[in-house]
This record gives C-alpha cells, structure tokens and sequence, in this order.
C-alpha cells in the first residue's frame, strides 16, 4: 500500500461506491474513460486560448482548421477584413474560442485516480460516505513515464506502450494555465496538456493522477485494463457484509482464483482523530 510521502508512486486508486458500474468494472476488468464535460468542475480541463499571429501564420492556421467549410469562408473574410488585427480579431471570436475548448473537451477521455487512500474526505465524496470501496491498481514505470498496463491495443504504432495509457501527476495552483495559441506550432510543444493536468488549488486534498486518451470513437469509453494490474481492495467503515460479500465474491473468482494476488482492507474510523486506520480484513469477522 502507498503511503503519505512522496516517494515513488507505485499504485494508484479509485474510491467508489458499490453500484453496478462499479461491479461491472470489476467483472469485466474495465476502464471507464469520462470526457471532461463530465466532469464536476466547469473549470476542468477548459481550453482557453488566444490567436496571435502574422497574416502567414492566420492564413496557415485557416487553412488547416478542421472546422465546417462554410464557416472556415466566413472566418476568412472576417479576419482579411480586420487586417489580421490580433487583439481585434480575438474580440470578436470569443465564440469561436469556446468552439475551441469544446472540441478539445471531446478530444481527449480521462480517468481519474488518487495517490492516497486514506482521505477522509475521499471516502465522504467517491465512496458514498464511506459505504464504498476503494480499489488499488499497479501502475508501471517506462523509461520516465508512468502508465497502467491494458489488455487491449491502445496505440497502433509498434512501442513498448502499445498496450498501455499514459498517467499524468495533476498541478494545483491558483492561477489558470496560460492561454494556448494554436497559431504557434511551438506552443503544443511546450505543454498542450497543461489545461488537462492544472486544477484550482482547492482540489489539492485530491492529490490526483489521470490516465487519458485521445477519442477516436464516441461511443467507446470502456477499455479492458490487464487484470494483473489490480492490487488492492479496501472496504470503507459503513461498507454493509452484504457489499463486502459481494464484492470479494466477484474478486475471488475473477482475480484470486486465476493466481493474481488481490488483497483486501478495511478502512476504520479512529474515534477521537481526524484518521483512518486501514488494516488487513478479517473475512472471520463477517456475520
């Protein structure tokens, strides 16, 4: 199990409630992938950008938008008649800027994870007030980059992250990412996933990691992660016998019995402090 330090991070997790999301994830060892707009947070991953550019760089980016043709013309026209007026140009196209975000929201899918799992506040808001659980999940180091290993293809190029997606660490901070320009090809070198890692300072007690990957299919947002990555399970302090039952039923036989080691606990309240106490579980204790 992860502790509260920084040293490296070697498992991830996800607390939720028991529902059937939940025990469908487990069954069919899945992944759900969310857009951004699903997101509670209207900040979220909020593309927010500023076109700046010489007449050559605008009339490349026109060029190049993938955007209806009618409504490419219509820019076109707007942004010869302004004279490639940068600051005149962005004024009038706050419209086009949100466009802009929403495409980006519906270009990228995102889990969402979390370095620790003892938080109470974790518990009260993803695991139903502590009638949940919260699931540990191996994640693998390649080269510099962390990632969590699938059972299914995820990158049609031959590499050794073929089979897997990549984690991102999220940044807290008080003040909003710098305004992308998708007019400079050396801004998405810098950092274009800065508005899907950067969160208000407030979430901070999240401490949270994401994998994502880019859309190529709407309709698809469950994707099979390898089993052997499922590490832990720890039940929370109102977790009913009857969830917990069901629960290591559904791990036993999907996880346990196939040779991959699964442990379990339980998250205990501590009367008196403001901790949880999380130890192995004692499926003795069970009525």
């Amino acid at each position: 199990m992860e502790t509260d330090d920084n040293s490296e991070v070697e498992i991830l997790y996800k607390y939720k409630p028991i529902n059937k999301y939940t025990l469908s994830s487990l069954i069919n060892n899945e992944f759900y992938f969310a857009f951004p707009n699903e997101f509670n947070d209207p900040y979220d991953s909020e593309l927010y950008s500023y076109r700046e550019g010489t007449p050559e760089q605008w009339d490349k980016y026109l060029k190049n938008i993938n955007i209806e043709p009618e409504i490419k013309e219509k820019y076109q026209k707007l942004i010869h008649f302004m004279n490639y007026d940068n600051e005149l140009i962005n004024s009038s196209l706050i419209s086009g800027n949100a466009g802009s975000g929403e495409r980006y929201k519906k270009s990228i899918m995102v889990n969402c994870f979390a370095k620790n799992y003892n938080k109470i506040l974790m518990w009260s808001h993803y695991a139903e007030h502590h009638k949940g659980i919260c699931i540990g999940y191996k994640t693998k180091i390649i080269r510099d980059g962390m990632f969590f290993e699938m059972e299914e293809k995820m990158l049609e190029r031959e590499s050794d992250e073929q089979y897997t997606v990549p984690i991102i660490k999220i940044i807290y901070s008080e003040e909003y990412p710098q305004a992308y320009n998708p007019l400079d090809p050396e801004d998405y070198k810098k950092d274009f996933f800065r508005f899907i890692k950067t969160k208000y300072i407030d979430w901070k007690y999240e401490n949270e990691y994401r994998s994502f990957i880019f859309c190529k299919d709407y309709n698809k947002q469950l994707f099979k992660f390898k089993k052997e990555i499922l590490s832990e399970i720890i039940f929370g302090e109102f977790t009913s016998n009857e969830d917990i039952k069901l629960i290591k039923n559904i791990v036993d036989m999907n996880y346990i019995n196939k040779g991959i080691p699964v442990t379990y606990h339980k998250a205990s309240i501590i009367r008196g402090k403001y901790q949880l106490d999380v130890k192995p579980f004692d499926f003795q204790n069970l009525n």
